[in-house]
């Protein structure tokens, strides 16, 4: 099953959580639901951060052998595959046990386990999940009608300013607990490879030859690239809410129509065809490789604060889980 490397993923921390840590990544138009309660905001990272500090810099393909990453194979991007606490689902199921613990009689809270993740996201890194087949059903819409529960407080209970305090009272006791993920450098690296895809040029002539792909369509504002579908005459009538120019709220009661499925078939195809996302996944992927490359002492330092953060929601999973 191809996945939909060409666009910047939706975060997992786009929820509002009641798990302390940071919120990073990129969000799409569609929210992946809200757990709950959002304790520190977004932080800014920008590719300066994991550069300085070594005079001599590691090329990708150096990199590469030095961690046994082979580009042309991988499905994650080095930033994940490389680090596997990175983004780790563990961390959202640690933090919301330490909630439920924490709450105790104040309110129901049910832990996620990390094992419930999405048929058409992939929970960890955030990708939308597109294919043939899954267009063929659901068009383009796969995305907003994913059932996942909106939050890990029963939708029957009330929640009061004075639980509104208790839980955040908890998610700073969770803070203290196990700090902040190291996200920082890594999420640096993971952005230069983002940056990357908008400056290939080898996905600009993909991009093209995927316009002439979908030529036979019809499709009077296909946009410039296959991330950017479904285009507004292609969204089936009434599926999107516009409630503020070019934003658009998403109706889960309307299903996809035959036109929207015929041209996301279509699209899923070209795609496939063209390899779109396997380019993006090693233009992303040999970016990143120069990234770390050329502070491979921070990527090493960052590596071994994710073990120690591991660490500490492997302790908190062992004893508050079940």
């Amino acid at each position: 099953m191809s996945g939909s490397d060409e666009m910047q993923p939706l975060s997992r921390s786009s929820r509002y959580v009641i798990l302390g840590g940071s919120e990073e990544g990129t969000t799409r138009h569609v929210k992946l639901g809200v757990r709950w309660l959002l304790i520190v905001g977004a932080a800014l990272f920008t590719a300066a951060c994991i550069r300085g500090g070594d005079d001599t810099a590691l090329s990708a393909e150096e990199v590469a052998d030095r961690y046994g990453y082979v580009v042309e194979n991988a499905d994650l991007t080095p930033s994940y595959a490389i680090v596997p606490g990175y983004e780790s689902l563990d961390d959202a199921y640690a933090r919301d046990l330490l909630a439920r613990d924490c709450l105790g009689d104040v309110v129901p809270y049910q832990p996620m386990h990390p094992d419930e993740t999405g048929k058409f996201v992939d929970e960890r890194t955030g990708q939308v999940v597109f294919d043939e087949e899954i267009a063929a059903e659901w068009g383009y819409s796969a995305d907003r009608l994913e059932s996942r529960p909106d939050t890990a407080v029963p939708d029957d209970v009330t929640v009061t300013d004075e639980i509104l305090d208790e839980m955040t009272r908890c998610g700073e006791r969770a803070d203290e607990r196990l700090g902040d993920p190291p996200a920082r450098p890594i999420k640096a690296i993971e952005d230069a490879g983002w940056d990357a895809v908008g400056a290939s040029e080898e996905l600009e002539d993909a991009y093209r030859a995927w316009a002439e792909c979908m030529e036979p369509q019809g499709v009077i504002d296909l946009p410039d690239a296959p991330s950017e579908m479904p285009s507004k005459s292609v969204q089936t009538e009434g599926s999107r809410i516009e409630t503020a120019p070019d934003v658009f709220e998403l109706d889960d009661s309307v299903l996809p129509d035959q036109r929207e499925i015929d041209v996301a078939v279509a699209d899923a195809r070209c795609r496939d065809e063209l390899d779109i996302d396997g380019i993006t996944r090693r233009v992303r992927a040999t970016a990143e490789l120069e990234a770390i490359g050329e502070n491979l002492e921070a990527f090493e330092a960052a590596r071994a604060d994710y073990q120690d953060y591991q660490r500490r929601l492997d302790e908190v999973i062992a004893e508050f889980g079940g």
